[in-house]
């Protein structure tokens, strides 16, 4: 499983032009080897699911401010970004947990050079 993090709708539209060109090339050199790509949703968290069952390669491209915001605090839980909620359409487990259990390949597509700085404490 891949994880592919952008910044901005550029990217994620580059990301996405990208997967679709090269996607007849990789099968051809990976003797047909099945994958999926999306982009996260956080109104479809099925694709999170999925991303985190099926048994061929899912690549999912997602915005790094999608994850961002994160409480432990439960009387700000609704601040928080769906990702981290729990969900009953996800058996109660939050779509954070389902991607890592994935143990994912996380691929950062930085903006400008200066965006990797963010990234570095």
């Amino acid at each position: 499983m891949d994880v592919v993090f952008r910044q901005t709708q550029v990217t994620k539209e580059g990301v996405n032009k990208t997967l679709e060109i090269t996607e007849s090339h990789f099968k051809a050199l990976y003797q047909n080897t099945p994958y999926d790509y999306f982009t996260y949703n956080s109104a479809n968290l099925e694709q999170v699911r999925s991303f985190a069952t099926n048994d061929y390669i899912q690549i999912m491209v997602i915005n790094i401010d999608a994850f961002r915001r994160s409480f432990t605090d439960p009387s700000k839980e609704t601040k928080s970004n769906i990702i981290h909620r729990y969900n009953d359409k996800l058996s109660g487990y939050r779509p954070i947990e389902f991607i890592q259990s994935t143990n994912p390949i996380v691929t950062y597509i930085p903006e400008t050079p200066n965006d990797t700085k963010q990234l570095i404490p």
